[in-house]
């Protein structure tokens, strides 16, 4: 299947390796990140929930689990394919009795609920897809849709650092990529710039009380998380050369290499690598509390 030239995100949605990729990155992560919701946060207040480019919608599921509370959680992403698997496995699992939906919507453009829909709205890697001029847009219409006192939480990552050149090789060659598709804010390559701007960006969109929880995922030899995701990242080069090639960052045999390379470095004595995420939440101005 070829490359959508209509969307910005860095892999055909349409592709069910893409689907499995996402599911078990989403898994991971959510585990490394320490759950769902792991951030000081009044879960109590907490009915309704919105979670943008929900993919094949794991976050929203577990969520579903770890807060049964929750009376309505919704997940919304523009692949057709991502929502139909969603929609599928919330069937499965009943979980659609508890208000656990998914819908099609691309979260660039205006999104179709009430003012004053969700007590939290969540989004975790939109840098994927978000240029940067779009991100005043959506932290706009999430503003709209947020109850007073509700919380914008996202998440999204750094390039991350290591002392091993074929990680560093990975880690230039997707800074590049950001910064010449128009994703990142950062000046250099070094870094993506996301996580810098968002407390800025959340407060000229009229939220209040900014804070943020910074995750570093070990990726060394012997970790946890050290097989499973560097096999994860090495899968998201193959998946994406339509788009690096594009962009003119890489060449198509340096692609083939560097991916033999990456799953070279699973198991490889003295291997070090973090890969830096963030999360930044903060409050719709109102009297619920959440902004206390």
């Amino acid at each position: 299947m070829q490359q959508d030239q209509t969307s910005d995100y860095f892999i055909n949605q349409e592709l069910v390796e893409e689907m499995v990729r996402l599911n078990r990155q989403a898994s991971l992560v959510t585990g490394e990140m320490g759950g769902v919701l792991p951030e000081p946060l009044d879960l109590a207040r907490i009915e309704s929930v919105l979670d943008l480019a929900c993919g094949p919608g794991e976050w929203v599921m577990q969520l579903a689990r770890a807060c049964p509370h929750v009376r309505q959680v919704i997940g919304v992403d523009k692949s057709k394919r991502m929502i139909a698997y969603a929609n599928a496995n919330a069937q499965a699992e009943a979980e659609e009795e508890r208000g656990v939906s998914f819908r099609v919507m691309d979260i660039t453009q205006p999104l179709d609920f009430p003012d004053a829909s969700f007590d939290l709205i969540n989004g975790r890697f939109l840098l994927s897809f978000m240029r940067r001029e779009q991100w005043p847009l959506l932290l706009s219409e999430c503003v709209r849709l947020l109850r007073p006192g509700g919380v914008l939480r996202i998440s999204e990552q750094e390039s991350g650092y290591t002392n091993d050149p074929t990680y560093q090789s990975y880690i230039d060659t997707w800074g590049e990529a950001w910064r010449k598709a128009g994703h990142a804010f950062a000046l250099t390559r070094a870094y993506i710039g996301v996580t810098v701007v968002m407390k800025q960006l959340m407060v000229e969109a009229g939220l209040v009380n900014p804070q943020h929880r910074p995750v570093s995922i070990d990726l060394s030899t012997g970790q946890p998380a050290h097989q499973a995701l560097l096999e994860n990242l090495a899968e998201a080069l193959h998946l994406a050369s339509p788009f690096l090639l594009k962009l003119g960052v890489i060449k198509q045999q340096r692609i083939h290499s560097l991916h033999s390379e990456m799953l070279g470095l699973i198991g490889k004595k003295g291997f070090s690598a973090y890969w830096v995420l963030q999360t930044v939440w903060a409050f719709k101005p109102g009297d619920s509390g959440q902004a206390s």
